[in-house]
């Protein structure tokens, strides 16, 4: 009986250790000052990790973190996503630069990153548990013409990647919710402030007096010069903007003149302390004498809801997938898609049907030569709702 009940332990044992791994890569910048954020991630993702671990969520394998410093250095980046693959990866949290090569091998990818939009066709395998520049434009240009009660606008904006994307994503919103875009003004990046003098008095003399609000979403250089020249045209229109203009140099020139500009950005984090933050704090103080950063949430909340979907594909699989541990990356990925009511740090998670965790968004306002947040929204069954 003792010789049956050691053998039944060996093999037990060599179940256990011969069990295959779930691998989630992890591939960021984590050295100096300039990797400060990814190491919040990572150390985030580490957590995560032990919990589930913890919890024994698929019974007999265990999930393994592969992290990979890139150091900034984009050719390490994409070795690294390739060593991934390689191992099999089931996901990868990772950048913008990593999504052609997740989306041809069908490895999920979770930006954790980058706002900017995602240039690879089809992208159903790329995920993003970040505020993007789409979402962000989104909710705002729904609550400029639903909130602020603002049906017609002209646009003044920089022929650069972050004015087209989040210019189209607010175009195509607004227009959707029945806006007009009157006037629509394209203007190049100032370089250099000291031997480039344009002050853009032609593109605003084009919009003066067809449109009582002008979205100007832009550096504080353009952004600067354009209030500076609406001001001596003795144009009145109300101006708005998004993310871009949360940045204090915009008052070195125009001064006053860029208070009470409502714009779009990050919302701060003034959320109610909820269980599972407090949680996931005491765990990341305890385990690394820091205090998590507010973007560290998005990274232990995207190992959360990647598990829980293999976890799901995994429950729905069939005895043989089970026993080989093959799973079929489409089921994991539709699965990723259905997350809904998800608990997260800072309250429900939804994934969308684009790939995105609906996001907060916040409102905010420049006073008195600083910015205040006016409330915070979010889209919700694709109506807006304000959170607080």
């Amino acid at each position: 009986m003792k010789r049956l009940l050691v053998l039944a332990s060996l093999s037990l044992v060599l179940f256990f250790s011969c069990a295959k791994p779930i691998v989630i890569g992890f591939v960021d910048n984590t050295t100096g000052y300039t990797g400060k954020r990814g190491k919040n991630f990572l150390m985030a993702a580490q957590i995560a990790i032990e919990e589930v671990n913890k919890s024994n969520l698929i019974k007999g394998h265990k999930f393994v973190l592969k992290a990979y410093d890139t150091k900034g250095d984009e050719k390490a980046a994409l070795e690294a996503m390739d060593k991934l693959i390689q191992q099999k990866a089931v996901a990868v949290l990772g950048g913008i630069n990593l999504a052609e090569k997740a989306q041809n091998s069908k490895t999920i990818l979770m930006i954790l990153n980058s706002r900017e939009k995602v240039d690879v066709s089809p992208s159903d395998y790329i995920f993003r548990n970040i505020l993007s520049y789409n979402e962000e434009a989104t909710v705002f240009a729904k609550y400029v013409y639903n909130v602020m009660n603002i049906k017609k606008i002209a646009i003044i904006v920089v022929t650069n990647k972050y004015g087209t994307q989040i210019t189209e994503s607010f175009k195509k919103a607004f227009t959707e919710e029945g806006g007009v875009i009157a006037v629509e003004k394209y203007i190049h990046h100032i370089e250099d402030p000291y031997t480039d003098d344009s002050d853009f008095s032609e593109e605003l003399k084009a919009i003066k007096g067809k449109a009582d609000v002008i979205l100007i979403p832009n550096g504080s250089i353009e952004n600067q010069r354009i209030l500076i020249t609406a001001d001596e045209l003795g144009i009145k229109a109300k101006f708005i903007s998004t993310s871009s203009f949360f940045d204090p140099d915009v008052f070195s020139e125009a001064r006053n003149l860029a208070n009470d500009v409502y714009f779009s950005n990050i919302p701060e984090d003034n959320a109610e302390m909820t269980p599972l933050r407090e949680k996931f704090e005491k765990a990341f103080e305890s385990k690394f004498k820091l205090s998590p950063s507010y973007e560290s949430f998005n990274a232990y909340d995207a190992v959360k809801i990647i598990t829980a979907a293999i976890q799901k594909t995994y429950e729905e699989a069939s005895a043989e997938e089970k026993s080989s541990f093959k799973l079929d990356p489409e089921k994991i990925k539709n699965n990723l898609l259905s997350i809904k009511d998800f608990d997260g740090i800072m309250g429900k998670l939804e994934v969308l049907p684009h790939g995105e965790v609906n996001k907060e968004v916040g409102i905010f306002k420049s006073e008195l030569m600083g910015f205040v947040q006016q409330a915070v929204y979010m889209i919700k069954d694709g109506k807006l709702v304000q959170i607080r």
